[in-house]
């Protein structure tokens, strides 16, 4: 990952001799943040029922993110930035960070730190100055500005090993089918909001119908900005165009690093509040939204 790439891949195998499970497992977990990922299955090894079921919630978490990662793709091709990057290009003073060659950055908000190794229970994350969130666990959130360095990180065969950079709102697909088709035309999206230490946080969204070439000279895409503080969310749709109708909502939205307790929430301007709302551990869940995506909207929270 040293020198950023769009197209980056490793092949996933399953060799029929030197394969072990519980590798397997981790490599497939991996793929799911590399742009391209491709499976080389074995005819003969077969899986325990255990490691096929993890494979495939890493291949449902892959269709999950697919809205993220096609962002990634389109600012790849407008603005030249990869799409994967070694963790030193987002941190150019930090000479520890020139050394670190088993992470890497997904855009600028997500960092995989992915384990390696069989067996492992305690597994060693650098953590650059920043606020880092637990994609996973909502308690753990890790404050590099204060003690930046290497942290142990308690991990099991059944997690993913990212952390989301404070300040991001991420895009995901509420609900994944069998294919990437049918998942972008009826998956709906989640927000999942990550506050850094200044209460601010941003997103984008950029789509097409996964099909036309040229969609971006032919004016055939959506693209849509979010904005978060510790009291709002907006959206903004800034090029919209009638060759491209999305008709996914959005359903559910996370915000993450509040420090007040939420005890409202209102939806565009409503005078009533919304119900269907959840405040624990710091994290807001708003849900049962069904806000269109291709309007703007702006939700309140006190």
């Amino acid at each position: 990952y040293r020198e950023g790439k769009q197209w980056y891949q490793r092949r996933v195998r399953a060799d029929d001799q030197d394969t072990e499970e519980e590798l397997c497992v981790r490599w497939h977990q991996l793929a799911t943040f590399y742009p391209f990922a491709k499976r080389f299955p074995s005819t003969n090894k077969k899986f325990s029922e255990a490691s096929t079921a993890r494979i495939q919630e890493a291949v449902k978490m892959r269709y999950k993110m697919l809205p993220t990662l096609y962002t990634l793709f389109y600012c790849a091709h407008t603005r030249g930035v990869p799409v994967v990057s070694p963790i030193f290009f987002d941190y150019l003073e930090d000479e520890t960070a020139l050394s670190v060659q088993t992470q890497f950055m997904l855009g600028s908000g997500i960092m995989v730190a992915p384990v390696l190794k069989p067996g492992v229970s305690q597994h060693q994350v650098y953590f650059p100055k920043d606020l880092w969130y637990d994609y996973l666990s909502p308690n753990n959130i890790i404050d590099g500005n204060r003690e930046h360095g290497y942290a142990n990180q308690s991990v099991s065969i059944d997690q993913q090993t990212y952390y989301i950079r404070g300040g991001n709102i991420i895009v995901s697909h509420h609900t994944t089918y069998s294919n990437t088709r049918e998942t972008n035309e009826k998956g709906d999206y989640v927000l999942d909001v990550y506050l850094s230490n200044a209460g601010r946080a941003f997103g984008e969204l950029y789509t097409d119908n996964g099909e036309s070439l040229d969609t971006i000279s032919h004016d055939l895409f959506l693209y849509v900005k979010f904005n978060a503080s510790m009291e709002h969310l907006r959206s903004e749709v800034t090029l919209r165009f009638p060759g491209h109708d999305n008709t996914n909502r959005i359903q559910e939205i996370n915000i993450r690093g509040l420090t007040n307790h939420t005890g409202s929430v209102k939806v565009n301007n409503s005078p009533d509040n919304w119900t269907n709302f959840t405040f624990q551990d710091g994290v807001l869940c708003v849900k049962s939204l069904a806000l269109p995506i291709v309007e703007a909207f702006m939700i309140s929270f006190t």
